[in-house]
């Protein structure tokens, strides 16, 4: 085992020196009305949006969301859109 020398104190804080914010641009990215959902990389806790400036923005969901995707019985090519309803409780 190496053993690293030990310092007997904490090193002095140095002087605090005001600076300037960057300037703010504008946003990029993720746009609500332009960004096109890609349906191809949906999942049931995710959704993948392709962004007017060619980037990507994937939003994360704690829970499921209301609809997912199922393959139908028999044909793994030919996808289904089921809508989830809350169970009772209790039941």
């Amino acid at each position: 085992m190496t053993r690293l020398p030990t310092a007997t104190e904490l090193p002095k804080p140095g002087a605090v020196h005001p600076t300037q914010a960057p300037a703010a641009t504008d946003a990029q990215g993720f746009d609500v009305k332009r960004s096109k959902e890609l349906k191809g990389r949906r999942r049931e806790r995710q959704r993948t949006y392709l962004n007017p400036d060619g980037g990507y923005t994937t939003r994360f969901y704690t829970e499921p969301s209301t609809s997912v995707r199922r393959t139908a019985a028999g044909s793994p090519s030919t996808p289904r859109w089921y809508v989830r309803t809350p169970r009772a409780r209790g039941r």
